[in-house]
């Protein structure tokens, strides 16, 4: 199930937060577009992941192709985790273990992070939210 399709722009490892396992992935603005495109990643369990990707096509793995994953990096996948596979425009992919991903809009500078809270808030235009849990789940 693709949950992101992004594979006209660069994409670069931009934040990671300790406290609250948070990861930001960021293709920052251009000529093209006025804003960055931020992912985050929240309660991140696990990356195989290098810190630059060309274009970008998030999907959330089945139950069969997570455990081949867990059992590949010798991961003990939780309950609420879900394996992300990131396929990068030249099909080469990479995983991330993580409870839920959103995509955004975001007009912050550009080293400035996105992330911090634990809860589903986007500091920019809402593109989405994915994961298993209810919204609820998530405090702030």
């Amino acid at each position: 199930m693709i949950i992101f399709s992004d594979l006209d722009n660069d994409f670069r490892i931009l934040d990671y937060c300790i406290s609250h396992s948070q990861l930001l992935i960021r293709s920052l603005r251009n000529k093209d577009r006025n804003y960055n495109i931020d992912i985050h990643f929240k309660a991140v369990d696990f990356l195989h992941i290098q810190s630059r990707i060309t274009g970008i096509e998030i999907s959330r793995l089945d139950a069969e192709k997570s455990d081949q994953v867990g059992k590949e990096y010798t991961l003990t996948l939780r309950k609420g985790d879900c394996v992300f596979c990131l396929k990068e425009a030249s099909g080469r992919s990479f995983f991330i273990v993580a409870m839920a991903v959103g995509a955004f809009h975001s007009d912050v500078d550009i080293l400035e992070t996105t992330i911090g809270r634990f809860g589903y808030n986007s500091p920019g235009e809402g593109v989405l939210w994915y994961s298993d849990r209810e919204p609820g789940d998530f405090k702030d």
